[in-house]
């Protein structure tokens, strides 16, 4: 999430072609003003929501606690169309059943617009000059799955 927040961030000079003799763009001008300066584009980019194994349920944005007791992970990578981009799975967990990998995606793709909607507010608060301290992301699915 920190690495989707800082590239949401990221602004580039702005290059502009310059023209050779010959009718092509032989060179570019280079404009670093902040006031030219261009986003870069990575709204499609995901997020990454990682799931816990409890006690044969998974359990979204566990504590370290709950981390330490849990049996594996799951992670799911979500962009902001709701398009899973990504899955993987550590910790010693067995393979997942399709009954399982089903509940862990329903949850990624519930939880997702929450999670993109408290990035997107911690943003504007840094860009307002308010407390930058990110707002509680509200997870739609979070606590037990099972």
């Amino acid at each position: 999430m920190a690495v989707w927040v800082a590239l949401q961030q990221c602004r580039l000079p702005k290059l502009t072609g310059v023209q050779a003799q010959a009718g092509f763009a032989d060179d570019f001008h280079l404009d670093s003003s902040a006031e030219a300066a261009q986003p870069l584009a990575v709204d499609h980019l995901p997020v990454g929501l990682s799931f816990v194994e409890l006690g044969g349920n998974f359990v979204l944005d566990a504590t370290q606690h709950e981390e330490s007791c849990s049996g594996g992970r799951v992670a799911v990578a979500i962009n902001t169309s709701g398009q899973y981009c990504g899955v993987v799975q550590g910790g010693g967990l067995v393979a997942l059943s399709p009954h399982q990998l089903e509940q862990v995606f329903a949850a990624a793709l519930a939880a997702a617009p929450g999670v993109f909607h408290g990035l997107n507010e911690a943003l504007k608060t840094q860009a307002a000059g308010r407390d930058s301290a990110c707002p509680d992301v509200p997870y739609a699915a979070r606590g037990f799955l099972g």
